[in-house]
């Protein structure tokens, strides 16, 4: 997978704050997936928000970013910043099935202990409770 440089730089500055963590050998690989995908959906949220570019080129910025994190580590709460971004992009369909998405996959998603640090920046509950409020 390719990434921007500012997508690369994210991802660097994310790893470098857990240098210091120790991981179980066993589950380093979900760990390093799980960092990565977090650092390029903070990257998404982050570029959705700035009004550097067109509004347009910062969402594409953005769907390509969720997109890639949630390709990397299937948190599914990453369906629900598509569905946003989709949404805020004019795409009203494709977001509503993206919301739809979000809620069928966390319904039946088992929360890891990574995932716990991911969530911890994020509500969680908020997220499912917009997400049903646009489905209706």
């Amino acid at each position: 997978m390719e990434f921007t440089e500012e997508e690369q730089r994210e991802i660097e500055n994310t790893f470098r704050l857990f240098k210091d963590y120790a991981v179980n050998p066993e589950h380093a690989d979900e760990v390093k997936n799980a960092i990565m995908s977090f650092s390029l959906s903070m990257y998404s949220l982050s570029v959705a928000r700035l009004g550097i570019q067109s509004k347009e080129t910062n969402l594409q910025k953005a769907v390509s970013s969720i997109e890639k994190a949630y390709s990397i580590y299937q948190l599914p709460l990453y369906l629900y910043d598509l569905a946003c971004f989709l949404e805020q992009k004019g795409k009203l369909e494709e977001a509503n099935e993206m919301y739809m998405k979000f809620l069928n996959t966390q319904m039946n998603y088992n929360i890891r202990p990574i995932d716990k640090v991911i969530l911890a920046q994020r509500d969680l509950e908020e997220s499912i409770k917009v997400a049903r409020s646009k489905t209706l």
